[in-house]
């Protein structure tokens, strides 16, 4: 976890919040105004604590919807992790952490507060540190969250005191510490070692209170005037809210027209931004945008976040606020109306061309974005901007997000549900966002999922499209997998992929490839073998014809589940090895569970007892992650019931409780690849090869440091994570690579496809 720049001050509040934190506080609160340094302490402290296993800093200023939070956190954490929209998400959170030990920061907590006696973050909050004994949380938030136990810790501006009645203590101060360490970042000319500017810093930031936000700006401003003295002149405020409001206008006053412009436009960003979402939001109008975002970051009026490649920037939110203030409705409906613009175009990228070469970079830009998508729906309060979110939602679903994000109740339930409430229109847009809710649904294994698709069939027939494709799309996933009738399933897809080829929105061409995929799936699971592996191979094939490797590991899995099927079970492994290799390179937390349900079956057929009962333990942990309920879906509910009958008699019941444990406490994304590092699974020949896809890529760096020679007590120092941590990373590389142990380093550097030195 990096820092954006060098840290000053705060030794005493560092300490009293380290001091809590070993003494067992379960919640600590950095309190104060915007602009005290209160994220930045806490992701300081985050970042050199030692008395967790791992912090994780969850930035919740882009979430304005409580029911998204549990499910933020979860992504936050990382995996794959996810959880339900809503309240009920919070409870599924405290499980999912019930037994993680690691410190949880939540930054920027205040407008997610409850008020009027309603819940708010502050009683989720309560309900997860009740639930998750183990974990500890350090928030942000310009007021308590009053959370019995709390600690909250006031941040009181840097020390700055009077330099005439304390001038030795203000020539040492952290106030003045800062604005000389910021003024020597902004390249100013003027000599701060010099008696007579030290003492004219010294009263500037007297003046100025201490206040990190301004002295950081007011120093970043040094270049453009003579002297110290010139800046100490400016500023004559006695109260906190004028003096933000002087600096920021003096800062503002300073900008060039271009750069003012830009501000502006920025501030509807949330979870930040790249340059060529800067550019587009910029508008025509603007020229040069990277020179005019260096020129604002030198001011101090964003931030450059650290160790991301390509560049991406930020806003503090006291910024945010004061320049949003300055705008009338016009301007905020235009930059709101860029953004909708910006956004609508990476969701129809990526739904156009998700699944083609370019899919995988093109899938990882929107999950990048998703706060900003996030927002932009969010934002969507009245009919008229329903008319723009609801279309946006429906296409996201349609790119797969909610099942390649690993997020179905957000993506594929919460915004669809919502904005159709909003939506003032009965149209296709009403008749696709009923259809795609529904396919989620079976998925889920909800019983509201009949009820969404007749009304979805309702809503089309009075369209005049009793057969519009993507209500046949829904009807067909649940004839397969769900309650609806199997044996018109076949019939259904077959329409569905007419239906589709008549289409020239260029968004349904993926569906193509989806509805291809899914004729795969349900001929490897259930239809004759000789029928099955002519449909499935004519897929496949397909799919290398367009390069759509993502794709071609659904025609791989599927393949595997015929081959188990037919008894061919080397044949069913060699394919679902590069199924799960696949998905794992594209990040698909959807695709993953699915190819390890098919593992347990091969497992069982293998009569490897133990490690069938491995897997029954990871797919009920995935289960629970992913909102999949394999046990309600037709022909894979059973095929697992029946691999777990048989494992259980083969096993004594402690024995089997034991291996069940075992996968159902590994981390989530260990679990989704879990057959990658059972030896009877793993291809003989992958030593010629890197076979980098089986291990994390923290697991990868403490690969590498191992046959560095490094001890497991250098990594955590090297990494800045704890001893624990990387005695357990170290035991999962040598698992998973093969290796006798530590030494064997021949053996781990071949499975990374480098050279042992």
């Amino acid at each position: 976890m990096s820092e954006l720049d060098s840290f000053v001050g705060r030794q005493t509040e560092t300490a009293r919040v380290v001091e809590l934190l070993a003494d067992g506080a379960r919640l600590v609160t950095l309190t104060g105004p915007g602009g005290h340094g209160k994220s930045r302490l806490a992701r300081h402290i985050a970042a050199n604590q030692e008395l967790f296993d791992e912090a994780v800093v969850v930035e919740l200023q882009s979430i304005d919807d409580l029911d998204l939070v549990a499910g933020h956190i979860a992504h936050e954490i990382g995996g794959g992790q996810q959880v339900t929209a809503g309240p009920h998400g919070w409870q599924q959170l405290a499980k999912l952490l019930s037994d993680q030990h690691f410190l949880l920061v939540l930054d920027n907590c205040e407008h997610l507060l409850g008020f009027n006696e309603q819940d708010g973050l502050d009683e989720l909050v309560g309900l997860l540190l009740r639930s998750a004994p183990r974990v500890v949380c350090l928030a942000t938030s310009r007021i308590a969250l009053q959370v019995r136990g709390e600690h909250p810790i006031p941040l009181e501006p840097l020390t700055a005191p009077d330099p005439v009645q304390r001038p030795k203590q203000a020539h040492e101060s952290e106030a003045l510490t800062l604005f000389v360490d910021r003024a020597r970042s902004a390249d100013a000319a003027i000599d701060l070692r010099e008696d007579g500017n030290r003492a004219a810093a010294a009263r500037l930031v007297y003046r100025l209170g201490g206040i990190p936000l301004l002295v950081e700006q007011v120093a970043a401003r040094i270049g453009s005037v003579s002297s110290v003295a010139e800046l100490e002149s400016r500023f004559t405020a006695d109260s906190y809210r004028k003096l933000v409001s002087q600096v920021m206008q003096w800062t503002w006053g300073s900008c060039t027209a271009e750069e003012r412009t830009l501000l502006a436009r920025l501030t509807v960003f949330r979870g930040g931004w790249s340059l060529p979402a800067a550019e587009v939001v910029a508008g025509t109008d603007l020229d040069d945008v990277d020179l005019l975002l260096d020129s604002l970051r030198r001011q101090a009026l964003i931030l450059r976040v650290p160790g991301v490649v390509p560049a991406r920037w930020r806003m503090l939110q006291p910024v945010r606020e004061w320049v949003q203030d300055r705008l009338d409705d016009t301007e905020r409906a235009d930059m709101r109306a860029r953004h909708q613009h910006w956004c609508g175009q990476i969701i129809d990228d990526a739904a156009t061309h998700g699944h083609g070469p370019a899919g995988s970079g093109l899938l990882r830009t929107l999950r990048r974005e998703l706060p900003n998508v996030r927002a932009a729906l969010t934002r969507c309060t009245t009919p008229t901007d329903a008319e723009w979110g609801l279309p946006a939602a429906v296409t996201l679903a349609n790119a797969r997000v909610p099942f390649v994000q690993g997020e179905l109740s957000e993506w594929g339930r919460h915004h669809l549900a919502r904005l159709r409430e909003l939506y003032p229109h009965q149209d296709s847009t009403r008749v696709a966002s009923l259809a795609s809710e529904a396919w989620v649904a079976v998925c889920q294994g909800d019983p509201a999922t009949a009820q969404l698709l007749a009304q979805a069939q309702h809503a089309a027939t009075e369209q005049g499209q009793p057969d519009h494709w993507l209500v046949l799309y829904a009807q067909a996933v649940d004839a397969t997998f769900g309650a609806g009738p199997p044996e018109e399933a076949g019939e259904l897809w077959n329409q569905t992929l007419n239906q589709l080829r008549g289409q020239e929105l260029p968004a349904t061409h993926i569906f193509l490839g989806l509805a291809g995929m899914w004729r795969a799936v349900r001929s490897g699971g259930f239809a004759e073998p000789a029928e099955g592996a002519e449909i499935i191979e004519a897929f496949r094939q397909e799919c290398r014809t367009h390069s759509s490797d993502h794709l071609l590991s659904w025609g791989d899995w599927a393949w595997a589940l015929l081959c188990v099927r037919r008894g061919d079970v080397e044949s069913a492994i060699s394919t679902l090895r590069e199924a799960i290799t696949a998905q794992q390179h594209h990040q698909d937390f959807w695709g993953l569970p699915w190819s390890l349900v098919v593992s347990v079956l091969v497992a069982a057929e293998r009569r490897q007892w133990r490690d069938t009962a491995r897997l029954l333990g990871a797919v009920e942990l995935v289960m629970q992650r992913t909102e999949i309920s394999f046990r309600r879906l037709r022909g894979l509910g059973d095929a697992v019931t029946s691999a777990e009958q048989r494992t259980r008699a083969a096993m004594s019941a402690d024995d089997y409780a034991r291996e069940h444990a075992g996968g159902f406490t590994l981390p989530f994304e260990d679990a989704c690849t879990l057959p990658l590092a059972l030896r009877w699974f793993r291809d003989v020949n992958a030593h010629d090869e890197p076979v980098t896809p089986v291990l994390t890529e923290r697991q990868q760096q403490v690969a590498t440091l191992v046959i560095q020679g490094a001890t497991n007590r250098a990594i955590a120092e090297q990494l800045g994570v704890s001893l624990a941590t990387v005695d357990s990373h170290v035991h999962q590389v040598l698992t998973r690579t093969g290796a006798v142990n530590r030494r064997d380093i021949h053996t781990i550097a071949a499975h990374l496809g480098i050279t042992a030195q």
